[in-house]
């Protein structure tokens, strides 16, 4: 500080002696008798500096004891010079020198960047100051061009995370030190900066010689003037660490509410499935947003102890499952798993993502468990441009089906997609954000939502639960034209689900399966398969064979082939025919009542379900005495899961019949 007194027209030396910035430590006057009044002047600025000299020792104590995870982001380019990167390092460690890290409240990680980034260690990856310091020490100088960009990325996606070190309540602080303007991806690089702070990443930016500011400006936190700082010089940054510390001190730590944990939802038991939209206009960076919602609404879920399951698919031209709900059962798998997932960039096929979901993970050989809620939770930041009115019907196919499905939609003018997606009432299980960075909040409306939402009661009565009941049991199944694939899917997952209890291990039930449309094909034989496990594969396997309606061929197959000692009919042991179609029969209508006749007259109980049908005589025909009994009828294929219930209990109390001599009866040619 210097002050110059009597005419100096040239203070050109005057600056020359002075500190920088000059004009904060160069004072002039005329006369001597206005040093008294310039004393306030010089001591204005320096008075503040004593204070924030104090504060540097205040940064544990002071920081009402603060908890803090910090990440150290250091320009290494070619512009800084080796030596000046020495002084970066001097000065992180003085940084430091107070701070509270062998007690564990504050954790440490540095990364350093050039044309890449190079994460020294993670916040976890130290636990001592001396070790911290140490390691500081050995950080090599990576020259090369100036890529701020992906090293804010790396500090938000890899740093900031559970995994390494991230703390939930812990105020996250980020110090970029850099001397120079970004020239690799420079577009990125505030963009990158707002996704940090978006996701609550609070960022001091201090900048080294820098003409232009506005980069730095950027980068920094709000309001700018209390989190962007500039020096000329490198040798400058250690009487710069008491603004920092000062500004640092007197930042309240964000108010963190703890997530409403899914476990406290009275200990739910939860299968889960996550439908992340991947579409070219979600872009990578909000993807990995996306990803970073899962693992944050995750964070309290019990998955350990196998309360939660979870499942994860994403989805944009096609759809890709990349892991079933049994997959994997620690957190720490589920967390590892999220993040390798990939950005698969593309249209927005929502429809098929959500028919994959139902089909192929809301399954028991996939993980899915009777009497647990099943609940699916759909990001989305766009109208699907592929199968778009299909979507909507697939949303409703598996609501049918009991899966109970959250929408999040991002970004979106128009949300009367979104709205058909979501569960009922729509006001509760639908959520719009304009912004991806506004997802980590929206985590806390999502599981009240959750947490609200009752538990279906789902009291399935098993078969193995009818006086340990032993059971020879044939599926015949329509696979017509007019089925469709899709709903002969859902045909078999009826099947399976209908079994989920089945004691079939133990040999107590037996299973066959034939399919007909316009010829029919016995699938598997009551002897064929011995294992729940072998059934189940074989009843995927099943191909869809469309075709006409020839109900009665497969009546008489199944009467003829099927139930015989040969193919694992056994004496005493009732045999039950579950007959599912979804129309009359168009070629050999007139024997089809017939054939269900001699069945029935031979001791084989049939069970009709038939979907979708106006005119329900023969089915009632089809189906054992009382029809009211035997018969059912629905209006969508999606209704069978919940109609297993109701053949089940007329299974359960329908006493198995005295065997006899079966009875012949005459069926026309």
């Amino acid at each position: 500080m210097l002050i110059g007194i009597v005419d100096l027209s040239d203070t050109r030396e005057l600056d020359g002696i002075a500190s920088k910035p000059v004009d904060e430590v160069r004072f002039a006057v005329q006369e001597f008798s206005e040093l008294r009044d310039l004393r306030h002047k010089v001591f204005s600025p320096h008075c503040v500096n004593l204070q924030l000299m104090l504060l540097s020792f205040l940064f544990t104590s002071g920081c009402a004891d603060a908890n803090i995870d910090l990440v150290f982001v250091l320009d290494a380019s070619t512009s800084v010079t080796e030596p000046n990167f020495e002084l970066m390092k001097d000065f992180v460690k003085d940084f430091l020198y107070e701070a509270d890290i062998d007690s564990g409240n504050v954790r440490v990680g540095v990364i350093i960047y050039s044309t890449k980034d190079h994460i020294e260690f993670q916040m976890n990856t130290y636990n001592t100051k001396a070790d911290v310091y140490n390691a500081i020490d050995e950080i090599p100088y990576r020259y090369g061009s100036t890529n701020t960009a992906d090293a804010l990325k790396t500090m938000r996606t890899e740093m900031f995370t559970r995994l390494n070190g991230d703390r939930p309540g812990v105020e996250n602080i980020c110090i970029v030190v850099t001397d120079g303007v970004s020239n690799i991806n420079a577009r990125r690089t505030i963009p990158e900066a707002e996704q940090a702070r978006a996701e609550g990443i609070h960022i001091y930016a201090i900048g080294i010689g820098l003409s232009d500011t506005r980069e730095l400006d950027g980068i920094a936190s709000k309001p700018v003037d209390e989190n962007r700082f500039a020096v000329q010089e490198f040798s400058e940054l250690r009487d710069l660490r008491h603004k920092v510390f000062s500004s640092l001190c007197s930042t309240e730590a964000p108010v963190i509410t703890t997530p409403a944990p899914v476990v406290s939802c009275a200990d739910a038991r939860i299968d889960l499935v996550f439908v992340l939209d991947a579409s070219t206009s979600v872009t990578e960076p909000n993807f990995e947003l996306m990803k970073d919602f899962v693992k944050d609404f995750l964070y309290e879920a019990d998955i350990d102890k196998g309360n939660v399951r979870v499942g994860v698919i994403i989805y944009s031209t096609q759809d890709h499952i990349e892991f079933q709900m049994n997959t994997y059962n620690t957190k720490a798998d589920v967390y590892n798993a999220i993040d390798e997932i990939p950005y698969r960039y593309g249209s927005t096929n929502t429809a098929d993502a959500l028919k994959t979901m139902r089909t192929d993970m809301f399954t028991r050989l996939n993980g899915d468990r009777r009497g647990v809620e099943n609940i699916c939770i759909v990001v989305t930041d766009g109208v699907s441009n592929i199968n778009a009115r299909r979507t909507i019907p697939e949303a409703e196919q598996a609501r049918a089906e009991g899966i109970h499905i959250y929408a999040i939609g991002i970004g979106l003018s128009d949300t009367r997609e979104l709205d058909g997606i979501a569960s009922k009432p729509v006001d509760e299980n639908r959520f719009a954000v304009q912004e991806f960075s506004e997802l980590r909040d929206l985590r806390h409306k999502v599981f009240s939502s959750l947490c609200s939402t009752e538990a279906p009661v789902v009291t399935p009565v098993s078969i193995v639960s009818c006086a340990d009941a032993r059971i020879d049991l044939v599926f015949v199944l329509d696979a017509s034209t007019s089925v469709t694939e899709p709903n002969f899917e859902l045909m078999k997952d009826f099947v399976k689900d209908f079994l989920y209890e089945a004691d079939i291990d133990s040999g107590n039930v037996r299973v066959g399966v034939i399919i007909y449309s316009t010829q029919d094909h016995i699938e598997f034989q009551m002897n064929t398969y011995n294992t729940k496990a072998d059934v189940y594969n074989a009843i995927d396997e099943i191909p869809y064979r469309y075709g006409s309606t020839n109900t009665a061929d497969a009546l008489k197959t199944m009467r003829t082939e099927m139930f015989t000692r040969r193919n694992g009919d056994r004496p005493d042991v009732e045999n039950i025919c579950i007959v599912v179609t979804d129309g009359v029969s168009n070629i050999n209508a007139r024997r089809t009542i017939p054939e269900a006749e001699q069945a029935r007259a031979e001791g084989i109980h049939i069970y009709a379900i038939g979907i979708g049908l106006s005119d329900t005589r023969e089915l009632d025909g089809i189906a054992s005495k009382p029809v009211d009994e035997n018969r059912f009828a629905v209006q969508e294929f999606s209704e069978l899961r919940d109609l297993r219930h109701k053949v089940f209990s007329a299974l359960c109390s329908t006493e198995a019949p005295v065997q006899t001599t079966p009875v012949l009866l005459p069926v026309s040619k």
